[in-house]
């Protein structure tokens, strides 16, 4: 209710009387605050007590990571008793599988199912494995759940994880060893990561010491394992001597070393898939102390995939390897023989093979077959012998291999698609398109020959002869060395440099071995030819050899009448000294 009340000045004033009635809302308004203070007030106590009685700590696990490995395959973690507990096990990831199928799997002993305050448990954890597992880490867990026994509302979780490195280094990547870059490089018909049988491979590994010590006796090694786990490295051909393994030596605090090995796919290796590794350690310390194998250029981490292939192209079943030419060098109307390899790397067997040479500037054209089972992977040496033309020229020629394959009913069905191309080189042939002419004074001779022994003369044993070839021809002249006349007495072992090309008065030494017959003695002779296409010069070289069982003394064809006058000198020699005795009586 409102009263209007009117006074008498000269200003009216209003005024707003707010009775009772109008004042209980807003004190309902006051207390529905007061009751949301409260209410806000009770719920955090409770939210914070429940978050206080689900924080506490029951159990306490260490360590709560293990790591294992090929090598440490078992370890374990202590479960300590904060308050009374019962525990149980609520989760578990226990096996891991790689790729192909090999499983890593781990077990742990027996978990109390509640301790007492203060007390422990230690659980062992052991780990079995299949021989492939593939290179990398698998990550295992155990989760235990520990509850208080008198009121199963508070409860705590701890997670054991277990982590199983299949690591190239035996106890896993440790020290401060890095590997910085892995270069894989396919020079044969095949690629990076797929090899073909015979494909010519480079890898060039660059370790640096991340320390600041240095690392002494640094060793860099290559894996190769199949989807089994075995490591087939050692088939591989390698043209470093130490094969999979390179001496680093000593590498500096924050230095880094290169090295580069080098291999060739053999025609039998088995095709599949592989995975290869590469680590560097130290000898001196222990790879379990230092040692890496991880690096980014690496396609997992830890291991590049590469599958080795068989050809499946009809074209290419046969490959021809290691052709070996003898001589290197090849003169004019010389015997040559080229040997060679005939490989199958094709994906089928082959009955009977037919294999071609052809150098046709020197209209060269033979052919040989293989009369016999050549089955994958397997090879046949054969020999090609033939005259080099002397109307040949001083050059390097092209020679071809062919084959011929698939032998069904008296014809070969398949060939080669392509020719497989070497370089023979001819010198000491006559010149072409060359002027002619000779040094002024040398009389037309072509060279001059120099001789002189460079060992013992003995029966028996080796004979050394050096011999200077100087070049007396105005232009420059390859010239073809050989021996002739010691087939009597000696056989020849070895001739330094069969073929030198000189300028004009260039000399050039040779060194001819000879290995003596046990028999020789006495004087013996043979000749040293130096040919340039159709002139040859000679010199003839005496040798007296000392037989095997003398004393080192040559009487040549005159023994009796050295042995008498020896006798002679010792006579006289006692006769004075009988004189002078006689004289001092």
């Amino acid at each position: 209710m409102f009263t209007h009340v009117n006074k008498p000045t000269s200003k009216h004033l209003n005024t707003i009387v707010i009775p009772e009635l109008r004042q209980k809302p807003i004190n309902k308004m006051i207390n529905t605050k007061n009751t949301l203070k409260i209410l806000t007030a009770i719920f955090a106590v409770v939210f914070l007590a429940t978050v206080f009685v689900s924080a506490q700590t029951l159990i306490s696990v260490s360590p709560t990571t293990l790591d294992l490995n090929k090598e440490k395959n078992d370890s374990s973690f202590t479960i300590t008793a904060v308050e009374d507990s019962n525990i149980a096990v609520t989760d578990t990831k226990l096996s891991e599988a790689d790729d192909d199928g090999n499983t890593i799997s781990i077990s742990h002993s027996s978990i109390p199912s509640s301790l007492l305050k203060d007390d422990q448990s230690t659980i062992d954890v052991s780990s079995t494995f299949d021989l492939g597992l593939l290179l990398g880490t698998y990550n295992m867990f155990v989760e235990l759940t520990a509850t208080d026994p008198l009121d199963s509302s508070i409860s705590e979780k701890e997670t054991v994880n277990v982590a199983f490195t299949s690591s190239f280094c035996d106890a896993g990547a440790v020290g401060e060893l890095k590997i910085k870059d892995v270069d894989v490089q396919n020079q044969g018909e095949g690629k990076d990561d797929e090899w073909n049988l015979l494909d010519e491979i480079t890898i060039e590994v660059e370790v640096e010491n991340d320390g600041d010590e240095d690392i002494d006796d640094v060793i860099v090694e290559l894996g190769f394992f199949d989807s089994s786990g075995e490591n087939f490295v050692g088939d591989l051909e390698f043209d470093n001597d130490d094969e999979e393994e390179f001496d680093l030596g000593n590498i500096d605090e924050d230095d880094k070393e290169t090295i580069e090995f080098k291999f060739k796919v053999p025609a039998d290796f088995d095709d599949g898939n592989y995975k290869l590794a590469v680590k560097a350690y130290s000898e001196d310390v222990g790879e379990d102390v230092e040692c890496a194998d991880e690096s980014s250029d690496l396609s997992d981490d830890i291991f590049d995939r590469i599958d080795v292939e068989r050809e499946n192209d009809e074209g290419k079943f046969i490959a021809f390897d290691d052709v070996r030419v003898r001589p290197e060098d090849l003169t004019c109307g010389e015997e040559v023989t080229i040997e060679l390899d005939v490989v199958n790397i094709g994906d089928e067997d082959q009955e009977q093979i037919r294999v071609n040479l052809e150098i046709s500037e020197l209209d060269i054209r033979l052919s040989q077959e293989i009369r016999k089972d050549v089955d994958q992977g397997d090879d046949e040496t054969l020999s090609f012998i033939f005259m080099i033309p002397n109307n040949a020229a001083d050059k390097a020629y092209t020679a071809e291999l062919s084959a011929e394959y698939d032998y069904k009913r008296g014809s070969y069905r398949e060939s080669s698609d392509e020719e497989t191309s070497f370089l023979v080189r001819v010198v000491g042939c006559s010149p072409v398109d060359q002027p002619s002419g000779n040094v002024p004074g040398t009389s037309g001779r072509a060279a001059a020959i120099t001789a002189s022994l460079d060992s013992d003369a003995k029966a028996g044993e080796e004979l050394t002869i050096r011999s200077t070839i100087t070049n007396l021809k105005a232009e420059r002249t390859s010239f073809v060395v050989s021996v002739a006349g010691y087939e009597s007495w000696a056989s020849l072992e070895s001739i330094s440099e069969r073929i030198v090309t000189l300028n004009s008065g260039e000399s050039r030494d040779v060194t001819i071995t000879l290995n003596v017959d046990p028999d020789s003695e006495g004087q013996e002779t043979l000749s040293l030819e130096a040919r340039a296409g159709d002139e040859v010069e000679t010199r003839a070289v005496a040798v007296n050899l000392e037989g095997s069982s003398s004393a080192g003394f040559d009487l040549g064809g005159n023994s009796l009448i050295w042995i008498i006058g020896a006798i002679n000198v010792i006579l006289i020699i006692l006769i004075i000294i009988v004189a002078i005795s006689l004289s001092r009586r």
